[in-house]
């Protein structure tokens, strides 16, 4: 159970980066908490929440 869930949370990440950075752009509120979520879900996937400089 532990696993799949990791594993949905990795692939939502990925999907959700690319989406999120054209589209939190203006926005930097949702940005701010979906990068929180990012680096606590996974820490290899931390890169991702640096791009939302």
């Amino acid at each position: 159970m532990q696993h799949r869930r990791l594993l949905a949370v990795r692939h939502s990440n990925q999907v959700d980066c690319p989406i999120r950075l054209p589209a939190g752009r203006p926005s930097t509120k949702n940005t701010s908490p979906i990068t929180a979520i990012t680096t606590t879900a996974t820490g290899t996937n931390s890169t991702t929440t640096v791009s939302r400089g």
